[in-house]
């Protein structure tokens, strides 16, 4: 039913950067990513940008760069747990859409905490419309494999968590894009 939902638009880019309004960048900023306040100064100083994709990659760049291990960690902060049912975005809604049973969202609460407890970050996944019993097993085999083998580490999950947030970012510029 979430699926059906319209996606929420972005300004045009030259409209967003001819006014400078900041609060108007912040929440272009925050449909792309979320509320990051590590990167909303940084890419603030780096306006004006050309496109959606210029910004998406110096986001990526600041990221890689200039970020501290810190800073990298509230990137991933702050998108919602899948599952989560209260205070997501307009596009979190869409993204992790569809009805599960309630065990589901039972076991991935579960899931989330013990992938927090075990990386120290919470677990972000390019959903690309995966059921939510999909993310489950995912979930569970990273979690399963860490614990046997020691891999992947804390900051290879950080590492694939970041790729999903741009591949998330590019997803939601295509389907809000003017």
């Amino acid at each position: 039913r979430l699926a059906c939902m319209a996606a929420p638009r972005l300004p045009p880019i030259a409209e967003l950067e001819a006014n400078g309004d900041s609060a108007a960048f912040e929440a272009a900023v925050r449909l792309l990513f979320e509320p990051v306040p590590a990167l909303l100064s940084r890419l603030e100083a780096k306006r004006p940008f050309s496109s959606y994709e210029a910004l998406i990659e110096a986001t990526e760049h600041a990221v890689e760069k200039e970020l501290s291990p810190a800073e990298r960690k509230s990137v991933i902060a702050g998108h919602p747990a899948i599952g989560q049912k209260k205070k997501l975005s307009a596009f979190s809604k869409i993204e992790q859409g569809g009805e599960e049973p309630e065990e589901v969202f039972e076991r991935l609460a579960v899931l989330n905490k013990e992938y927090l407890d075990h990386f120290g970050i919470p677990f972000v996944i390019y959903v690309n419309g995966r059921p939510k019993s999909e993310i489950c097993r995912i979930m569970d085999a990273i979690l399963q494999q860490a614990r046997s083998t020691g891999k992947p580490t804390a900051e290879e999950e950080l590492s694939r968590a970041l790729k999903d947030v741009f591949l998330i970012a590019r997803d939601r510029l295509s389907k809000a894009a003017p």
